[in-house]
């Protein structure tokens, strides 16, 4: 197979100027978990939640002949060797950090709560009620995460777009592509935003590029997890004030619309260019935007228009 060199078609780099471009790191401190500690959303429900040493177990049978449903209600003494096991899976998945520290940081702050509530408590109490209120609420340190990711993390430097790129013989042309040609590895629903950007006739659509994930000149943000996430495109836009006229954008599936991955990606932000444009093509090929509403479900907000990419 022959390889192909595509250069960009429109003056030079210099003038597009993509070697400003940046890429979000966090920053591994201890400022970071103490910026959890500090935020986690332990109040009195969780706590109530947490102090409790049984719970309400329901007994349903069903007779075979009438049918008749007989609920039956007692109190179960909770296994805390469970209820350890389901909180430690909360701790390990922020991967970027120690879940000792975590735990340690999490105890600290338990600790204060009870000394502010004048609690009596042991070692022991603690590291039940704490499990049991990371199992009850396993999203309390997922929102800390997500807050503190974004706030220790900085912008750093990315490389420069390679001057040349080589693609197999015969790929298919761009119009606004920063090298003149579709990347090979779009898939349905990138391939149509493509050929959308394409399309634009009214100026606002300057040039856009693939943002290859993990690249030297990729465009980055952190996920709760501490995960990068590198959205779709980057597209220049006239006229846009943020992040020196650069939008971030991201294409789903409606099959993938709601995976803890695209609940996460739905409110990044990046601390240069803002929160990416999430979209979702529908059966009838239009894109709609992506919001999360408030029961923390991802759902389809309003048609997407170029013209409109200058406020997003």
């Amino acid at each position: 197979m022959i390889a192909v060199c595509f250069t960009s078609e429109r003056n030079n780099f210099d003038e597009i100027d993509m070697s400003s471009t940046y890429r979000e790191y966090t920053i591994l401190s201890c400022a970071s978990l103490a910026c959890i500690g500090g935020k986690v959303a332990i109040g009195d429900k969780e706590l109530s939640e947490g102090r409790r040493a049984k719970t309400t177990v329901i007994r349903r049978e069903e007779e075979i002949f009438t049918r008749t449903v007989i609920d039956t209600k007692y109190q179960a003494r909770i296994s805390e060797a469970e209820i350890a096991r389901r909180a430690h899976r909360v701790l390990f998945e922020p991967d970027y950090l120690d879940p000792r520290d975590l735990h340690a940081v999490l105890i600290k702050r338990l600790q204060s709560e009870y000394e502010v509530r004048g609690f009596e408590c042991n070692e022991r109490e603690l590291e039940l009620v704490l499990d049991l209120i990371l199992v009850a609420f396993p999203n309390l340190i997922r929102q800390a995460a997500r807050e503190c990711a974004a706030q220790y993390a900085e912008l750093m430097d990315t490389s420069a777009l390679p001057d040349i790129i080589e693609l197999p013989s015969g790929a298919r042309t761009s119009r606004l592509n920063v090298y003149g040609v579709m990347p090979p590895d779009l898939n349905r629903d990138e391939m149509a935003f493509a050929e959308m950007l394409d399309s634009d006739l009214s100026g606002t659509v300057e040039w856009w590029h693939r943002n290859e994930p993990r690249k030297p000149w990729s465009i980055g943000l952190i996920l709760p997890s501490g995960a990068q996430y590198f959205p779709d495109f980057v597209v220049k836009v006239n006229g846009r004030t943020l992040g020196a006229g650069l939008l971030l954008a991201e294409t789903k599936g409606d099959h993938l619309l709601n995976s803890s991955d695209t609940l996460d990606k739905v409110l990044a932000s990046h601390k240069l260019y803002k929160r990416p444009v999430m979209l979702m093509q529908e059966d009838g090929g239009r894109f709609m935007t992506i919001r999360q509403d408030a029961n923390g479900k991802n759902a389809p907000d309003q048609i997407f228009r170029l013209d409109l990419m200058v406020g997003y």
